[in-house]
């Protein structure tokens, strides 16, 4: 029962950060306010539809408004802005698969 109120507690702890999810016709490009946290600490994924970042106390998954490359994403950190580059998929749908995001 501890186990599961701790995990409750963090998860009421969690905050979701201030986001714009822009399109700008060969890409999707997501921001987001979280400052006051190390680049190390960032964790973003993404799979064709759907990018997920977490960084204590943040948390989000941003539900995307076009298919993407996973494998071709972008993020870059700075100043408390976190910004991520999604280009967006041609030609065919292909199998959903998760892909880590590396934060420069």
């Amino acid at each position: 029962i501890e186990e599961i109120e701790t995990r409750r507690e963090e998860e009421e702890a969690m905050r979701e950060p201030v986001l714009d999810v822009m399109d700008f016709g060969d890409e999707i490009v997501v921001v987001a306010e979280i400052p006051g946290v190390s680049k190390e600490d960032i964790d973003v994924s993404a799979t064709e539809r759907r990018l997920t970042i977490r960084a204590k106390p943040y948390s989000a998954k941003v539900d995307l408004p076009a298919e993407v490359r996973p494998e071709g994403a972008k993020a870059t950190y700075s100043n408390g802005i976190l910004e991520v580059r999604l280009p967006k998929k041609e030609g065919k749908r292909a199998e959903v698969r998760e892909k880590k995001v590396k934060v420069e």
